[in-house]
């Protein structure tokens, strides 16, 4: 980005944009299985965050579409998921979970 001011008029003279590759995907975006231990469900806005280290945790958008399974491989409601629970997201994109699986409840 390249911008040229009028120092008399204090407008904008020229503007110059380049292309840039795009950034990689944040580490909280990759695709793929995340296992960890459920930090917070909210289901008005449909998210599961998901506590994955110490420090970390990501966060999932959780629709109708997804599959919900107990460790017993029943479905489950999104509602029964308890903060402590250990569980593998399947999200293909990153952002969204397809599949939720309960490993163990505390």
């Amino acid at each position: 980005l390249r911008a040229l001011y009028d120092p008399n008029t204090k407008g904008l003279a020229s503007l110059d944009l380049m292309s840039v590759p795009r950034p990689p995907a944040p580490a909280d975006e990759t695709p793929g299985v995340t296992t960890g231990e459920v930090a917070n469900t909210d289901v008005l806005k449909g998210t599961l965050s998901v506590r994955t280290g110490p420090q970390s945790a990501r966060e999932f958008a959780v629709t109708e579409r997804t599959a919900i399974n107990g460790k017993d491989g029943k479905p489950l409601s999104f509602e029964a998921l308890m903060i402590g629970d250990a569980v593998e997201v399947d999200s293909p994109d990153g952002k969204g979970a397809a599949s939720v699986r309960v490993i163990s409840a505390p």
